[in-house]
């Protein structure tokens, strides 16, 4: 994610290609995603709790999280993204040796549907520093409970290419079904 995030404003963010979708559908669930960019997913198991992770990242710097937690468990929107916070740090420092530094601003909260209700977002605002170039970010997480398991979906993109990413964002979201 580091990584993703140093590449602001030295990459150009390419327009996300709505028509040309592709399909992730395995692990439980099953979305839309711009055709130009690339799915990644992780499956992992922990104390009897299955965690899916797909990764949907542009070639640019915006990035899409869908995780899912079987059974249902609690997830507090601020915790999770002071952890996403904290790990942006951690890989920071670890991959950039300091020369990538994050600072919070403000956060929000609205709702959107997802997964057919109205659901529960947390939007957090972040600045991003490479060697001087300070980028804005939008950091947004949505959560949602069902009775089986609970599903965060994290949109992360530079503010200059907010307006361009938000279509290949509300593609996900507004797809997103739990098989």
């Amino acid at each position: 994610m580091a990584s993703g995030l140093a590449a602001c404003g030295l990459l150009s963010e390419p327009t996300p290609d709505i028509a040309a979708k592709n399909v992730y559908d395995a692990n439980g669930l099953a979305f839309d995603y711009p055709g130009n960019w690339k799915s990644e997913a992780e499956v992992s198991a922990s104390d009897g709790i299955e965690t899916v992770l797909v990764s949907v990242e542009s070639s640019g710097s915006a990035l899409v999280m869908v995780q899912q937690f079987k059974p249902a468990i609690a997830i507090d929107p601020d915790e999770m993204l002071g952890l996403m916070s904290a790990e942006i740090r951690k890989a920071a420092g670890d991959q950039l040796a300091g020369a990538l530094s994050v600072a919070e601003g403000s956060s929000s909260q609205s709702t959107r549907t997802m997964l057919g209700a109205q659901r529960p977002v947390r939007r957090s605002n972040f600045v991003v520093s490479l060697l001087g170039e300070r980028v804005p970010h939008t950091f947004e997480i949505t959560v949602a409970e069902l009775s089986d398991r609970s599903i965060a979906v994290f949109t992360q993109s530079a503010d200059e290419d907010l307006a361009k990413v938000t279509p290949a964002f509300e593609l996900i979201v507004g797809s997103l079904v739990a098989r």
